[in-house]
């Protein structure tokens, strides 16, 4: 039975329905055709799998000490499962609540911004977390329909291709947070000096703050909104049950305060550090050195580069105080102090130097200064703890001791405080500082493999880029002489050779002038064996070297050593260390093959580099050495640079800082001190380690003074760094090798001693070169004549006028 048809609809109602219909059809077939259009261009997520955040370079010691950090960006990837819960929820309860039931794009949360949108003069986004990663790693921020309809579809991939875990670490380890911190763990650091488990909830809310507006709610650049973001995001994580009324309150009650955190760097080396940077970026070029997470080690433990600082640091402070008190570095007039905050923004603006901050003096007492500090506190200054800061009259000549604050202090003086430990019978105090004026530079190496052991470049980095190390070319004064005596030994001369320690007349400078080089003062002991003259550092004896053996043995002799020719010009002078311009690294590197037996290896520093998935793409093995001296010539002139330290010029120094390196046998070394003092150096070493050291000012024409010299500017530095290197290492032995013989000598004539000499003394030789021939019986009525532990080194020359 056919079925009865059915009254048409009314046109009306047709026409309802057919609005429905396209209503309905529409925005689908709409979306149809955005994703067809858009999903050629889609990248895949997996690609998120490969992809590496943007890390910067990090340099660590040899034992693992973050030394420094380079790059534009701040970060510090993390796992997942290292951040903390609340650091978490904090994060959802303000940016996506349902991020862990939505697919990668909340519905509802469409739905509610869209009427919150229309009901609100203000607009809201409705980009969900993953959103947000699908547009922080493949998209722009630029506003459009077409790059929020990629945002969605590329959220969807990322949510099929991750699980929420994963999700939630990208995302946290991707977002900006000014102050070119990236990712949490960074602004943590950067904003708090905290790792991520640290961080209080108030902290936790203020970072979760951040993205809404990078610049707007950070708390350095603005706590006022800052505050207002805060405690929003602590109201919404109360809302989301994260955390209890208890805690919102008390979390509400703490006021934002923060500021600007460095990289947390373990251990201050500046000057290597950039030394490294510079060879890795002239490697890697600079992208990839600086944002691929490139890892470096370096040759340098911790410990022996932080006695290095410090050594070098105290080195230069205690000449400069040697030199009087110059005054404070700025005064305030007392009415600029009555506002305390004006006060404390103006001592935040003057950065700490050599280890010493600033503060102002507020008050004055006969025997105390009350001071303030920049970072808001009040401290003392006692009387004896200026007491060096007296009037600098002349080299030989200081004011009269201090008798009240007054003479050294103003109210309203901005000076240098340096912080004192605690003793046994005084506690932790400040002292008055002062940042030294005197530049300078300590490197040690090993030398069995020329492995950079410590660097310092100069007093502080800020102050000065300046790498007095590897830049700073100097007279090197006595500092060469050794050299000289090397190739002497080189050329039939043995430590019993007698040379006449006479006046040297009439030379010729190289500048076709008349040079009169002299010794110490003008003193002059005559015939005396070669021992005893470096011994002395004589300069005369180290001319008649050089006239012996002639400019072209000397030259080529010094060439062994790594010494640049350009810098070893065929006059007089050379032996004396006048005519050249050395750099320490040069100087130091070529101590390193006396200390090594006569091999010589080129200093390194870089032992290992990785990428950020740990990749190495680096690695130095201890090089081999090139044997370039005679292992006897580097053993005698070993020998005769511990008379030295144990019988020469460096003797005083110890002796009076009653140093413990006097107890060691394994030590040689040589002061230096160039013409009217302009610089001063020692270079020392043991079969492990060598080390130089040099004071001297940048400007040139600036002299340290006549009472300054090698052995009392330099060596202290020297001497404190090894001793603190050395103090649990035991003395190595010291074991002569093949072809090294032992002789009774006359010390007059360096012959063999007649066996009724009451005044011979052991002489060591090369065996071919050892005497055969033996004194006339009456030939050691005079005693040994040795140096004269009270003299300082001799500077190059102290001749009427300063030629080279």
């Amino acid at each position: 039975m056919p079925l009865p048809s059915l009254p048409p609809l009314p046109r009306w109602l047709r026409l309802g329905l057919s609005l429905i219909a396209l209503a309905v059809c529409l925005p689908v077939l709409a979306v149809l055709a955005v994703y067809l259009q858009v999903a050629p261009q889609l990248p895949q997520a997996a690609e998120l799998r490969e992809m590496r955040l943007t890390t910067p370079m990090q340099v660590y010691t040899r034992d693992g000490k973050l030394m420094a950090v380079f790059g534009d960006k701040r970060r510090i990837p993390v796992r997942y499962e290292q951040i903390p819960p609340l650091v978490v929820n904090a994060f959802i309860a303000v940016e996506d609540q349902r991020f862990f039931q939505h697919g990668g794009v909340d519905m509802w949360g469409l739905l509610r911004i869209a009427v919150s949108n229309l009901t609100n003069d203000r607009a809201e986004g409705a980009s969900t977390i993953t959103m947000q990663v699908a547009r922080n790693y493949f998209l722009s921020r630029e506003r459009t329909l077409a790059r929020k309809f990629t945002e969605i579809f590329l959220a969807l991939r990322i949510e099929d291709e991750f699980d929420k875990q994963a999700i939630m670490e990208m995302y946290l380890n991707k977002i900006h947070f000014s102050h070119k911190a990236y990712g949490v763990a960074a602004a943590a650091q950067v904003y708090y000096g905290k790792t991520l488990d640290q961080l209080e909830l108030h902290e936790i809310a203020v970072l979760a703050g951040i993205p809404k507006g990078e610049s707007d709610y950070n708390p350095i650049s603005n706590p006022k909104k800052a505050t207002a973001r805060r405690n929003h995001v602590l109201n919404r994580m109360r809302a989301e049950n994260f955390i209890n009324e208890e805690q919102l309150q008390q979390a509400l009650a703490v006021p934002v305060v923060s500021s600007y955190h460095g990289p947390r760097v373990e251990l201050e080396a500046p000057y290597l550090a950039e030394m490294v940077r510079q060879s890795v970026v002239q490697q890697l070029g600079e992208q990839k050195a600086y944002e691929d997470g490139v890892k470096v080690w370096t040759t340098a433990p911790a410990d022996v580069q932080l006695a290095a600082n410090a050594a070098l640091l105290n080195g230069l402070r205690d000449y400069d105080r040697r030199h009087g008190y110059r005054g404070p570095e700025q005064h305030w007039p007392a009415a600029e102090l009555a506002e305390r905050d004006t006060v404390l923004t103006r001592l935040a603006k003057l950065p700490v130097l050599a280890n010493e901050p600033v503060a102002v003096v507020t008050q004055l007492t006969e025997q105390d200064a009350k001071m303030l500090l920049a970072d808001g506190s009040e401290a003392s200054l006692a009387l004896a703890d200026m007491a060096w800061a007296r009037q600098y009259i002349d080299e030989n000549r200081m004011g009269p001791a201090l008798k009240s604050v007054k003479d050294v202090l103003d109210v309203g003086d901005v000076i240098r405080i340096e912080q004192l430990p605690a003793s046994e019978d005084k506690p932790a105090r400040w002292a008055l500082g002062q940042v030294p004026k005197v530049g300078g530079a300590l490197i040690a190496l090993a030398p069995k493999t020329g492995a950079v052991l410590a660097l310092v470049g100069g007093l502080d980095f800020e102050i000065s880029q300046f790498n007095r190390v590897t830049q700073a070319r100097r007279q090197p004064g006595s500092n060469l002489k050794p050299f000289v005596y090397s190739a002497a030994l080189d050329n039939g001369f043995s430590p019993a050779t007698i040379i006449n320690d006479a006046p040297i007349i009439n030379e010729d400078n190289g500048e076709d002038e008349t040079w009169r080089p002299e010794n110490d003062a003008g003193r002059y002991l005559g015939p005396i064996r070669l021992r005893v003259a470096l011994t002395r550092s004589t300069n005369s004896v180290s001319i008649r070297l050089f006239q012996a053996l002639g400019p072209d043995t000397v030259i080529a002799h010094l060439k062994k050593f790594g010494f640049p020719e350009a810098q070893l010009p065929p006059y007089p002078a050379l032996a004396l260390g006048g005519a050249s311009e050395i750099t320490p690294w040069e100087l130091v590197r070529g101590y390193a093959i006396l200390a090594n037996g006569g091999l010589r290896v080129e200093p390194w520093f870089i032992s290992r580099v990785e990428d950020g998935a740990g990749n190495t793409l680096r690695e130095v093995l201890p090089p081999a050495g090139e044997r370039v001296l005679d292992v006897r010539n580097a053993y005698l002139m070993t020998d005769i640079m511990k008379d030295v330290i144990h019988r020469g010029t460096a003797l005083p120094t110890l002796v009076a800082n009653k140093s413990p390196l006097l107890l060691r046998t394994d030590l040689a070394g040589k002061t230096g001190t160039t013409n009217e003092s302009r610089e001063a150096w020692f270079s020392g070493y043991n079969p492990d380690i060598v080390a130089s050291a040099y004071v001297g000012f940048d400007d040139h024409s600036k002299a340290l003074g006549r009472i300054e010299y090698g052995g009392k500017a330099a060596l202290p530095i020297w001497q404190q760094f090894m001793e603190t290197v050395l103090v649990n290492l035991p003395i190595a032995a010291d074991l002569p090798p093949p072809g090294i013989v032992a002789a009774r000598i006359d010390a007059e004539t360096g012959l063999l001693a007649a066996s009724t000499s009451k005044t011979a003394v052991q002489e060591l030789f090369m065996a071919e070169h050892a005497p055969t021939e033996t004194a006339p019986a009456n030939a050691d009525e005079n005693p040994d004549v040795f140096n004269n532990p009270n003299e300082p080194d001799q500077p190059a020359s102290t001749g009427d006028e300063a030629l080279f």
